[in-house]
């Protein structure tokens, strides 16, 4: 099933490229087009396929929210990658899972999602169903530089009366991890609501990577130590 979407979206792809038209992509980004061999290796190498039931969650590395106020969570585990939507109210919808080797972000426009491959320079258009509308490649310039940092690495999105923020709830812990554990909705009277939470599993992971260092550090501190003992320094 996977292949033929793939085949699918691919033949999509090609036919509105022979035909000369253009699927409009809704991003911030500036965007040049890319070759039918580059669109074809591109689709083969990042498998996008979609999520019919919820993952397990995880610390949040990007979110966006559209117009309606669907919500769209971004995280990684390694070089598979994962993006959740949810309602307003923390209701899963569907998700998509694909293979990226570096960082990415997210856009989401009524529903279409726009997942931007930062290594590759390359942005792709997703609908609800798992196909590919349209790929980009992301121009190099000092404006999508900009773009980038000013829009995909924020921790706070407001649409209308409504703000939508991630934080993580690590306590002491938050200074060691740059990614967030919780999604929390913020009504104009100051209601907050918190409809996505990965901190139990994030406490986890950052509690083993805070011992990891401690017992680094032990043993680096042990080992400087029995070297000026021997050398009787």
């Amino acid at each position: 099933m996977k292949y033929i979407r793939n085949v699918f979206a691919f033949l999509l792809i090609l036919m509105l490229i022979n035909e000369g038209e253009v699927v409009a992509m809704n991003t911030g980004f500036s965007t040049g087009t890319l070759s039918k061999n580059d669109i074809e290796t591109f689709i083969e190498n990042v498998n996008i396929s979609i999520l019919e039931n919820e993952p397990q969650r995880q610390a949040i590395e990007c979110f966006d929210v559209d117009e309606e106020g669907t919500i769209a969570i971004g995280y990684s585990d390694s070089q598979n990658k994962t993006v959740c939507i949810y309602t307003n109210n923390g209701d899963f919808q569907y998700g998509y899972s694909f293979e990226c080797s570096g960082k990415f972000g997210i856009e989401i426009h009524n529903r279409v999602l726009n997942i931007y491959f930062v290594r590759s320079g390359v942005i792709a258009s997703v609908n609800p169903s798992g196909e590919v509308l349209d790929i980009k490649e992301v121009q190099d310039t000092t404006e999508n530089n900009s773009y980038y940092y000013r829009f995909f690495r924020v921790a706070e999105r407001t649409v209308g009366d409504t703000t939508y923020l991630i934080r993580s709830n690590m306590g002491i812990l938050n200074w060691i991890t740059a990614s967030y554990s919780q999604v929390v909705v913020k009504e104009f009277d100051g209601t907050e609501n918190i409809i996505y939470d990965a901190s139990s599993i994030q406490l986890q992971r950052m509690t083993i990577i805070f011992i990891a260092i401690l017992l680094f550090l032990a043993i680096f501190i042990w080992r400087i130590y029995c070297y000026y003992c021997m050398s009787g320094r």
